[in-house]
C-alpha cells in the first residue's frame, strides 16, 4: 500500500461530496489539484466522479461574459462561481485536462478554457513576456484540440502578436 494513499482517497471523497464551493476563492487549489491528483494515481478512468466535479468547477471560473449577463440579477449566495485565474493556474488547468483526456471529451470545458485564455490573454500586461511564453504551450495544446467545425479562437496568434509588440517596444 502505497503512503499516503489513505489521505489521497479521503481527499477524493471530500471533492467528490462538495460542489464547485470547496473552491471558492482558492481556484489556485483547483489548478493544484488537477496537476497533482494523477501524480497520485487517480485519473478521470479510476474516479470519475471525482473529475466530473473538478470539471463543473473549472466551469464555474468567473468570465466577464459571465458578470455581463448577471447584471440584473444579483449573484446567488452559494452559486458557486469562482474567482478569475491567473494565466499560471490556467496554464495547469489546460495541461491538466488535456493530458488526461477530458478536454477532448467535454465541449463545454473546453469552449469555457477558451473564453478564459481569450480573456486572461487580453488582460496580461505586454511587460509580463515571460508569462506569455509560459502560456503559450498551454494555448497550442488547446487551440489543438478543438474540434474541426469550432472557428478558430486564434489564441495562439493573438499572444504570439502580444510577444511581438513587447519586442518592438524593447527595441526601440
Amino acid at each position: 500500500k502505497k503512503e499516503g494513499g489513505g489521505v489521497v482517497q479521503r481527499v477524493c471523497e471530500v471533492i467528490e461530496s462538495r460542489d464547485a464551493s470547496l473552491f471558492r476563492g482558492r481556484t489556485n487549489e483547483l489548478a493544484s489539484t488537477v496537476i497533482a491528483l494523477p501524480a497520485c494515481g487517480i485519473t478521470p478512468s479510476s474516479h470519475p466522479d471525482v473529475w466530473a466535479q473538478l470539471s463543473e468547477a473549472c466551469k464555474k471560473i468567473q468570465t466577464s461574459e459571465a458578470n455581463d449577463s448577471n447584471n440584473d440579477m444579483p449573484a446567488k449566495v452559494g452559486s458557486g462561481v469562482l474567482s478569475p485565474v491567473s494565466a499560471t493556474h490556467l496554464s495547469m488547468l489546460i495541461r491538466g485536462f488535456s493530458e488526461n483526456g477530458l478536454l477532448v471529451r467535454d465541449n463545454a470545458l473546453q469552449r469555457h478554457l477558451v473564453q478564459l485564455a481569450q480573456e486572461t490573454m487580453q488582460a496580461l500586461p505586454a511587460v509580463q513576456f515571460a508569462t506569455m511564453l509560459a502560456l503559450l504551450p498551454a494555448l497550442v495544446i488547446l487551440q489543438d484540440g478543438l474540434p474541426s467545425d469550432t472557428p478558430n479562437p486564434h489564441l495562439v496568434q493573438s499572444l504570439l502578436l502580444k510577444c511581438e509588440t513587447w519586442i518592438s517596444e524593447q527595441e526601440e
